[in-house]
């Protein structure tokens, strides 16, 4: 079963012993318990259409793994039981762009439209307001322009202090239990810290590089919070500016 690193480490850290190309056959019980697991060891064969070489069963390899608690863990899925809503031939809710079911006024997002991040389902969260918000203020629907992409090549690294960021610290190993939160998350302080690490890429952070730079005062310095006001008369298309913003909010065409 696919899993990510972080998963991984953790079981290991724990003394999760992983069994690689083994698959459960049989739970074998005594008195109405389990008291072991019987696996049968599998090899790849040969790949398929898609490229992938799935796991095919090894004669005579079969054995008991010792157990008296045996939790089926193979993969989660939502209950639609009592919602009669449509679903995907994978079993999924179907939903708009902004997150609307095929029946009006029912919203979905997360887990219950495919699988994700939890910042996706954030996200998909924020559309299903704006949208549940629009529609009883009786607005339009119009989704916000992207903002450009600002590659690396537009920024001017040197320009910023390198600060590490920030580990999530863990619970001890000993101290883990059931219903233990493992990652601690930041502090309070910790987090202010992150936020000061931004490099507001595409963003005027106010650093006064274009108005210190301008030889011809283009650049006209507007009320704390404003972007500057570039007097275009007095602009000779140098490109000092441009050159000189560290987060690549001017560019020059």
């Amino acid at each position: 079963m696919p899993a990510i690193a972080p998963e991984i480490e953790g079981a290991l850290e724990e003394g999760v012993k992983i069994e690689f190309l083994t698959a459960p056959v049989e739970v074998i019980c005594e008195n109405g318990r389990a008291v072991a697991l019987r696996c049968i060891r599998m090899e790849l064969g040969e790949p398929d259409e898609s490229g992938r070489r799935r796991p095919i069963p090894k004669p005579g390899t079969e054995f008991e793994m010792p157990a008296d608690t045996i939790i089926a863990a193979i993969s989660q899925e939502p209950q639609w039981d009592g919602f009669e809503l449509p679903l995907s031939k994978q079993r999924w809710l179907q939903v708009n762009e902004w997150g609307e079911t095929q029946v009006q006024g029912i919203y979905a997002g997360g887990d219950d439209v495919g699988l994700g991040l939890v910042s996706i389902a954030i996200g998909q969260g924020r559309f299903a307001a704006e949208a549940i918000d629009a529609r009883l203020r009786g607005k339009p629907l119009v989704k916000p322009e992207r903002p450009p992409l600002i590659g690396p090549d537009r920024m001017k690294l040197e320009w910023y202090q390198s600060v590490p960021r920030h580990e999530r610290r863990k619970v001890p190993v000993e101290q883990r239990g059931m219903e233990t939160e493992i990652e601690l998350g930041l502090s309070e302080e910790e987090a202010l810290a992150e936020t000061r690490r931004c490099m507001s890429c595409g963003m005027c952070m106010d650093c006064e590089s274009c108005w210190m730079y301008c030889t011809n005062s283009a650049f006209e310095r507007l009320p704390k919070g404003q972007h500057y006001r570039i007097k275009l008369e007095l602009c000779n298309g140098c490109g000092k500016c441009a050159d000189a913003c560290p987060c690549g909010y001017i560019e020059m065409r």
